[in-house]
């Protein structure tokens, strides 16, 4: 169980407090509720959870939850946040990397209008009365 239990809280470790059940990726949803994936199957440490799928459902829910309150790996706040908020890191926020690409985009366009203009100056064309 120890193994389902770590990669349902992964993310929980590494952004703030996300629970499984908000995590769009989890299997949670599977083992918690029943919803059927075509992708998980049951392993032997869930169905020992209890006799019928309401059971191991609920022993599941209520043993995550447990471990989600009491894990300490579990963050509270986000790391790549500041107090107010503000993303600090480049990675993940797609508002800062519109903004980046876009300030990139502006200085290659500088860029080329400056080494086009020393390009023109340094090859003028000939004169037409030749």
């Amino acid at each position: 169980m120890t193994e389902v239990a770590n990669n349902e809280l992964n993310p929980s470790r590494t952004v703030k407090g996300i629970h499984p059940k908000d995590y769009r990726w989890s299997s949670y949803r599977h083992y918690a509720y029943g919803k059927t994936d075509p992708l998980i199957t049951q392993p032997e440490c869930y169905i020992k959870l209890g006799k019928t799928p309401k059971e191991r459902q609920e022993a599941y829910r209520k043993k995550l939850q447990f471990i989600f309150e009491n894990d300490k790996r579990v963050l509270k706040k986000c790391p790549y946040r500041n107090a107010k908020g503000k993303l600090l890191l480049f990675i993940g926020d797609p508002i800062k990397v519109q903004v980046q690409y876009e300030n990139l985009r502006s200085e290659i366009k500088k860029k080329k209008a400056a080494w086009l203009k020393r390009f023109k100056k340094r090859f003028k064309p000939p004169p037409d009365d030749l």
